[in-house]
C-alpha cells in the first residue's frame, strides 16, 4: 500500500499545519496556534469516526426505502466527454480546500489555483524509473583537471587556491571536491 500524505488543518482558523522540528509541535503560520502530533491525530480519528457513523446511518435508511434528499442540482446537460483536449488528462482533489484539479499524466507535482497549496500528485511517484541510456563521461578525472589547469592558465586573475595547492603537491580532493570522487 503507497503512503499517504496526511495534512492538518488548524482547528482554530482552517489554515495548514506544519511540523516544526525544534519544538516537536505543528504549528499554524495564520493564527500562531502550536498543537501536539497526537492531539491533532486524535482529533481526526474522532472526526472520521464521526464521518462513518454518519455514512452508515444514511446507507442504513436508503436500505430501509426511507426517501432520500433530492439532488439539488441538474445534470442531465452535462456531458463526460472532453474529446482531444481531455485524452491524457487526470482529475485530483486538493486536500486543502477540495478543488477538483486537473493536470496532465506526466504532472508530479502541482499548486492549487484556488487556495494556493502545494500538491503532490498521488500515485505519480510508483515504482522505479530505469533510464534509456547511461552516457559515459567524455573525459576522465586527469583529463578533467588537466583541463580546468589549461582554463585558469589563460586568465588574467590568479588561479583559486584550491587549484595553487593542487598544482603544488596538495591532495587529490584539493582541486575541486567534485573531483576527489
Amino acid at each position: 500500500m503507497p503512503a499517504q500524505i496526511a495534512e492538518y488543518k488548524c482547528p482554530a482558523c482552517t489554515g495548514p499545519l506544519h511540523f516544526v522540528g525544534e519544538s516537536g509541535k505543528l504549528e499554524c503560520d495564520y493564527c500562531g496556534s502550536t498543537y501536539d502530533v497526537a492531539e491533532i491525530e486524535a482529533l481526526y480519528a474522532g472526526q472520521e469516526a464521526g464521518a462513518k457513523a454518519a455514512f452508515q446511518e444514511a446507507e442504513a435508511k436508503e436500505k430501509n426505502g426511507e426517501p432520500g434528499e433530492e439532488p439539488a442540482w441538474d445534470t442531465s446537460a452535462l456531458q463526460g466527454d472532453w474529446g482531444a483536449d481531455g485524452e491524457g488528462m487526470k482529475a485530483y482533489n486538493c486536500p486543502s480546500c477540495g478543488a477538483e484539479l486537473i493536470c496532465d499524466a506526466t504532472t508530479a507535482a502541482t499548486s492549487c489555483p484556488y487556495c494556493g497549496n502545494n500538491t503532490i500528485v498521488p500515485g505519480q511517484f510508483g515504482g522505479t524509473m530505469k533510464p534509456d541510456y547511461v552516457i559515459p563521461f567524455k573525459l576522465d578525472k586527469k583529463a578533467a583537471v588537466a583541463a580546468l589547469k589549461k582554463h585558469y592558465s589563460k586568465k588574467i586573475l590568479p588561479a583559486p587556491r584550491l587549484l595553487q595547492r593542487q598544482s603544488s603537491g596538495g591532495g587529490p580532493g584539493d582541486l575541486c571536491p567534485l573531483l576527489a570522487v
